[in-house]
């Protein structure tokens, strides 16, 4: 992935309009919309209303299964201890 700020000079030399959106928040909700609007603006997710949803619900989803993949390790290694 080339530097967004590379990308912007050459942009500007070509006399190309580019912008930069930025995000001034730590809040989990702020940065997870920020993130699917860089994917939107990115071409990875169509702009419409579906497409957000179901990406929405994956990365849900995709979160989900990770925690359980962790309590599953977790709870190996709890029957592995307490067996010794």
């Amino acid at each position: 992935m080339s530097n967004p700020l590379h990308r912007s000079a050459s942009s500007r030399a070509a006399n190309e309009p580019i912008g930069f959106y930025s995000v001034c928040s730590a809040h989990p909700l702020v940065i997870e919309a920020a993130e699917q609007y860089a994917a939107v603006r990115a071409g990875a997710i169509p702009p419409l209303p579906k497409e957000l949803i179901v990406h929405r619900i994956r990365e849900v989803i995709r979160m989900y299964a990770n925690a359980c993949r962790g309590k599953q390790a977790s709870r190996a290694n709890n029957l592995l201890s307490a067996s010794h």
